[in-house]
């Protein structure tokens, strides 16, 4: 089920991608505490700019993608939970669910471009390539803040810029931090 335009163009949206496949198995943990350690630094940004209604939603990909809640929440109940490992990568299933939701984020109906944050070892197993060149069609990808992290043994960090499209903002999941320190004022 999509989200409507008007959902799409009120308010700022955070888009985790977490990689749940076999090859991060070990690191799971770590994420889900990554992402809810910087929780409460994201609802004291969003305390800061009140009309920015900031909400997140986590979408969970391995053998299939698809969200953990079948809606955005606010950034003041959003808490990531229930994540496992196991299965295969499908990275180009999670870029594909993830189109059929920002395609309606559009800058032309007051639309706020998303914070994309794709967590994973950058070993997709199947096609992700044709994907995510569908996604950088969208201006609300191509506007988007786009963080990689960088997790389990050997991560393919090239892939990961793919996506992020910027070496900078290719990083260790200890370095989360950077999301809410994008919000602070004078940035």
């Amino acid at each position: 089920m999509g989200i409507s335009a008007l959902n799409a163009n009120s308010g700022l949206q955070i888009f985790f991608l977490i990689d749940c496949s076999d090859g991060v198995a070990g690191e799971i943990n770590k994420v889900v505490e990554a992402i809810n350690s910087i929780v409460p630094a994201l609802q004291k940004a969003n305390s800061l700019y009140p009309r920015m209604r900031m909400k997140a939603r986590a979408m969970r990909f391995s053998t299939g993608a698809y969200f953990v809640s079948p809606a955005a929440m606010d950034i003041d109940r959003f808490k990531v939970s229930n994540i496992f490992a196991g299965g295969t990568c499908d990275m180009g299933k999670a870029f594909d669910t993830l189109y059929d939701q920002i395609k309606y984020i559009t800058p032309e109906g007051g639309g706020v471009p998303p914070v994309l944050v794709l967590i994973s070892n950058g070993h997709p197993t199947d096609d992700y390539k044709s994907s995510l060149a569908k996604l950088k069609t969208l201006k609300s990808f191509q506007q988007a803040i786009r963080w990689s992290y960088a997790i389990g043994p050997n991560p393919d960090k090239q892939m990961l810029l793919e996506f992020a499209g910027l070496q900078s903002n290719v990083r260790e999941l200890s370095n989360m931090d950077a999301i809410p320190r994008a919000f602070e004022p004078g940035r």
